[in-house]
């Protein structure tokens, strides 16, 4: 199982994100008139901190020998059997299947370390492939 981990700033930034905005709506509510956007600047808050504590487990992409799964909350997994055709963008890689799925791999977000990983997968597999 090969795990392709996303780049640490975007992490970071979901972080910083999830703290300003929780800040924001605390501030809000403690000095000021509870107004219902305090209450949507904390929920706004709560859900940059639940992305960030879920890509931070998760990570982007994970390779097995059977398959390759996008974890995303509503990610696309991909059958290696079934990939028919491989294109390597500048900024993306697209993975066809017989049964017209598509999974598109945003190669901007990815650690560089891991890059190098998916890279070698994606040969050994269009080598497979012919």
């Amino acid at each position: 199982m090969v795990l392709i981990k996303y780049k640490r700033k975007r992490l970071i930034f979901n972080l910083c994100l999830g703290l300003a905005w929780l800040s924001l709506g605390i501030v809000g509510i403690l000095y000021g008139e509870v107004k219902w956007n305090d209450y949507f600047t904390i929920f706004l808050g709560l859900f940059y901190l639940f992305i960030y504590l879920y890509e931070q487990k998760k990570q982007y992409i994970t390779l097995t020998k059977d398959a390759i799964k996008e974890n995303a909350l509503f990610g696309k997994s991909i059958l290696i059997k079934d990939i028919n055709k491989i294109i390597t963008l500048p900024e993306s890689i697209k993975i066809k299947t017989k049964n017209n799925k598509e999974l598109t791999i945003n190669t901007q977000l990815i650690d560089i370390s891991s890059k190098i990983k998916l890279d070698s997968e994606i040969e050994r597999l269009n080598q497979s492939l012919n």
